[in-house]
């Protein structure tokens, strides 16, 4: 009786914890033939608003990183860094951000540097949402990106 009504409970949450982005290739050309940058991405409650991601929210990735490139420096709010993910990388990159719990997200903000070649950018990716962080569920698909340097995309769900 209670684990049900636990689970009734987690069903009726609003927001998801975990967030993803899936990137299906880079500006450069399908499976990655160039290596795929992040220098920062924000997730925000509202379009515009505030970043809901912190130096410290854990974040995965599928794919490997080029060495001084983790994963982390995507949101460690420091616009000169970047994850870097290299040649031999898998198609159909995953990166999973915990939220900690769980959160509404309105957008999707991703930040492209001047040392960030455009062909390096995501071209085409979706951004997911899931409540346990291996079930994900598709919230917005964005294709045919390109990126002028030292500037902010926002992506609107």
């Amino acid at each position: 009786m209670l684990a049900n009504a636990l689970i009734r409970a987690a069903s009726q949450q609003s927001g998801y914890r975990y967030w993803s982005l899936l990137i299906a290739e880079n500006v450069g050309g399908y499976a990655f033939p160039t290596y795929l940058a992040l220098p920062e991405v924000e997730l925000r409650g509202a379009p515009g608003g505030g970043d809901l991601t912190t130096p410290s929210t854990p974040v995965t990735c599928t794919g490997s990183a080029l060495s001084g490139h983790p994963v982390s420096a995507m949101v460690d709010n420091n616009l000169s860094t970047s994850y870097i993910n290299p040649v031999n990388s898998p198609r159909d990159v995953r990166v999973v951000f915990d939220l900690g719990s769980p959160k509404e997200v309105a957008a999707v903000a991703i930040y492209r540097d001047a040392f960030t070649p455009n062909e390096q950018m995501p071209k085409t990716f979706t951004l997911d949402a899931s409540r346990d962080g291996v079930t994900f569920e598709t919230k917005g698909s964005f294709t045919n990106i390109d990126w002028p340097d030292n500037t902010w995309k926002q992506f609107i769900l």
